[in-house]
């Protein structure tokens, strides 16, 4: 009645396109939900284990690797622990995007999609920046109010901090040794899918020679309208009713619905005041990583 794995993030790093290709493994059940809540959420993690599986993988039929996928597990600092106190064995997949990218592809869906954002990207960069300089520390707010007293009192929408990746992982390795986790960079995931892909069947200990036939992108940044039918589809639990891969086909199509909205060019002196920001996060990353991020400072955004 536990997991054996879980996709952590980051936000906007290919996590819905995995944890799709992972559900369709025989010997992989992924969570009824993409982003269980149960780990961030206080209400629920008081509950405990056996609550956390009848509401999320209420329909395992035997197989031998269980997993979730929340990109909050990542960001948010006191997850860790918890996780470990159920599953201290767990194998870990960290996918990790050019963070200027990331942040950049962060803002559009809240701003275009999810009407959520009210600032350009430039001015949103500028106030977070300005949080980040000050004496803040997320780590000292407590529990599940972090993301609640950023958004109610700041404004705040990580768009910078969620790329910050090298203190992330650092919390997890004070719980978890290297060998239980595994970063994936989101532009080898792109380019060389059924590879990656493999590599990742073979570190959660399913057959890596399985062959998933549906390889095309996954994506979660809906328009507006779309999300608006997709909420009304789960509040009618109709998504209890429909197959896996029915409901998967479904949500597939609705977030390829196009109202016209298209990604504008980030401007270059942002690129640049980003690059500078991140330049020191990524080499504590390469080293402590063992990784090649050489091209997160060159790239341009478009």
């Amino acid at each position: 009645m536990k997991p054996t794995f879980f996709i952590l993030g980051a936000q906007k790093a290919g996590t819905t396109s995995l944890y799709t290709y992972l559900s369709h493994h025989p010997q992989v059940y992924m969570s009824e939900v993409k982003e269980p809540v149960f780990f961030e959420s206080d209400q629920e993690y008081q509950k405990g284990i056996r609550y956390y599986w009848q509401k999320y993988f209420y329909n395992w039929s035997g197989e031998i690797a269980v997993g979730e996928a929340r990109a909050n597990n990542l960001f948010l600092p006191y997850i860790p622990e918890r996780i470990k106190s159920f599953v201290p064995k767990a194998k870990l997949i960290i996918m990790l995007r050019d963070p200027v990218e990331r942040a950049y592809s962060a803002w559009w869906m809240q701003r275009t999609y999810f009407n959520l954002e009210k600032y350009s990207f430039k001015e949103a960069v500028r106030r977070e920046l300005r949080l980040l300089r000050s004496d803040f520390k997320i780590e000292d707010i407590e529990n599940e109010m972090i993301l609640k007293a950023l958004e109610n009192n700041y404004n705040f929408n990580g768009y910078i901090t969620r790329g910050q990746y090298y203190d992330q992982i650092k919390f997890y390795l004070k719980h978890f040794s290297e060998s239980n986790l595994k970063i994936v960079l989101f532009n080898d995931f792109c380019s060389d899918t059924k590879n990656v892909v493999k590599e990742i069947f073979r570190f959660i200990n399913v057959d890596p020679y399985f062959k998933i036939n549906d390889i095309e992108p996954k994506f979660t940044a809906y328009d507006l309208r779309v999300w608006t039918m997709i909420r009304a589809i789960m509040k009618i639990k109709i998504h209890r009713i429909l197959k896996r891969k029915t409901r998967d086909s479904l949500l597939s199509k609705l977030s390829k619905i196009n109202f016209g909205k298209r990604r504008s060019e980030l401007d270059e002196s942002m690129t640049e005041l980003l690059r500078e920001h991140y330049h020191q996060y990524n080499c504590e990353l390469a080293e402590l990583a063992g990784l090649d991020l050489n091209k997160w400072n060159k790239r341009t955004i478009k």
